[in-house]
């Protein structure tokens, strides 16, 4: 992006995300307003969250023999700070971030579907359990690599999903997936999904 370099992978509170440091984005923008000025409307304005949106980093500036603080913000609060510029400049600014955003979201669908299981011998199965959040339902289901299936699965559904069981299949033919199906027939909903009541004490 234009005057913008983006830090991968940038721990901000529990999460690696791509960030930006607000004063690049200030200085391209080209706003008048004095940087501490600018950045505190604009947390205030979009009530952005320290070590969720942004962290600060205070930095030794032997220049005017004082500390300097920066703000290393995430590549979506960056798309937040520049809704209300309307410069030819602040959209072409949002227009680049998008097209981040796009180019990054694309990128982990891809390697998600490289990693969906095809023609996968037996043997290296498990089978899982996943809970939705706010529903309580859960999916029984088997696969390869149960924590990439889970957010495979995270990516189309609204609520999270969480892996709350996971074990090697030890039955031929899917039949171990198959033995908790029967196991749990009275709460099932249709497919691979089951209520709440679903009680998770599991032996198979």
């Amino acid at each position: 992006m234009k005057d913008l370099v983006v830090q991968d992978n940038t721990l901000i509170g529990s999460k690696e995300v791509p960030a930006i440091n607000a004063r690049d984005l200030h200085g391209a923008i080209g706003s008048q307003r004095e940087f501490s000025h600018w950045i505190k409307h604009k947390i205030k304005n979009f009530n952005l969250k320290e070590n969720e949106d942004f962290i600060m980093n205070k930095i030794d500036d032997k220049s005017n023999g004082r500390p300097r603080i920066d703000y290393i913000i995430s590549i979506e609060s960056a798309l937040k700070l520049c809704l209300d510029d309307t410069t030819p400049i602040g959209l072409e600014l949002k227009n680049d971030i998008i097209n981040y955003l796009l180019r990054d979201k694309f990128n982990e669908i891809l390697n998600l579907i490289k990693n969906i299981d095809l023609d996968i011998e037996e043997n290296d199965l498990f089978v899982y359990i996943v809970k939705e959040d706010f529903s309580g339902r859960y999916k029984i289901g088997i696969s390869k690599n149960p924590e990439n299936r889970v957010k495979q699965l995270n990516i189309g559904n609204p609520e999270n999903l969480e892996l709350v069981y996971c074990e090697k299949a030890k039955l031929p033919n899917y039949q171990s997936e198959k033995l908790l199906h029967d196991k749990y027939r009275d709460n099932h909903i249709r497919s691979e999904w089951f209520d709440s009541d679903m009680p998770i004490g599991i032996e198979n």
